[in-house]
């Protein structure tokens, strides 16, 4: 089984208690990038639709201690489980949030992440980061939409043209 890892990182203007009390709700942080939530378990348990025939099962674990929470994403479309953990640390200015991306897969699963490229990750990884804000400050969380994703896939194609 072939794996890449991709990290982001990045300073949120909030403690490290509220930032941990956001990853509370990982079912509202838009961890699959733009899935839609079909079933909710708990704030921890949830599943999201990846087309008509296949869906991705999300459980949350926590580390207080290490102030870290790990998702594994089981998806019905691949035999490999994927894996986002988010791990905080206090900084003057904030909480400084690492959010790790464990894409496990074949060889074919691998190639394609290599065409994509990490910027879809980086994508992904944002929409987590302002979710996660979102709840520090008391607003509504957002799901990353279809256009989303279409501009970044417009960029990317501009981007190969160039090259």
């Amino acid at each position: 089984m072939s794996e890449s890892t991709h990290t982001h990182q990045v300073v949120v203007p909030y403690p490290l208690e509220a930032v941990w009390e956001a990853l509370g709700h990982a079912a509202d942080l838009d961890l699959a990038g733009g899935q839609e939530v079909v079933e909710r378990v708990s704030a921890a348990e949830w599943t999201v639709a990846l087309d008509e025939h296949h869906a991705t099962h999300c459980t949350a674990a926590y580390d207080a201690a290490a102030h870290r929470m790990d998702v594994t994403m089981d998806s019905t479309a691949k035999h490999e489980d994927d894996t986002t953990s988010i791990i905080l640390a206090p900084v003057d200015a904030g909480t400084e949030v690492t959010v790790e991306q464990t894409v496990r897969g074949n060889f074919v699963v691998m190639k394609m992440l290599q065409f994509v490229g990490a910027g879809a990750l980086d994508k992904v990884a944002d929409s987590i980061i302002s979710n996660i804000e979102a709840l520090c400050s008391g607003g509504e969380t957002r799901r990353m939409s279809a256009d989303d994703l279409d501009e970044y896939a417009k960029e990317r194609v501009a981007g190969w043209k160039k090259d």
